[in-house]
């Protein structure tokens, strides 16, 4: 062996013993940054799994006892303005037994009034006659 190749490989060794602390510690920042490169890399590709689909229509996840947009909407009876058979015609503005609220059969809060509540109105002032306030009239 050369003297060149000798000096050069005692000066390798002697610089090893000397930061062999400082070594340890690079070695193993960088092992913590490849293991957390690769959970990346894995995580990310388990994102581009197909999307998940619901095989039930919308219409059947409603509970039985849900009021339907064509139930609130024609709500009333022949009977007059305080009738609250659901599903006849005629009805304006709807208010619940629970409430002194009336409201648009189109409104959300309207449509959260079970049916067995329901009081119809034919008209604003009727609602007023009989105690109730305007509540969702959008």
């Amino acid at each position: 062996m050369s003297t060149r190749v000798s000096s050069a490989l005692s000066k390798a060794t002697e610089f090893l013993r000397n930061e062999r602390k400082r070594i340890g510690y690079f070695a193993v920042a960088v092992l913590i940054g490849v293991i957390g490169f690769e959970a990346g890399i894995l995580r990310g590709s388990m994102g581009s799994a197909s999307p998940i689909t619901i095989e039930k229509p919308v219409g059947e996840l409603a509970p039985a006892n849900c009021v339907s947009d064509a139930q609130v909407a024609g709500a009333s009876t022949d009977a007059g303005p305080d009738s609250a058979k659901p599903g006849a015609t005629g009805c304006k503005f709807v208010g619940s037994k629970n409430s002194t609220l009336f409201h648009l059969p189109t409104c959300a809060a309207a449509k959260r009034i079970k049916p067995e509540n329901i009081v119809c109105f034919a008209d604003e002032d009727a609602a007023k006659a009989k105690g109730y306030k305007p509540g969702c009239l959008k």
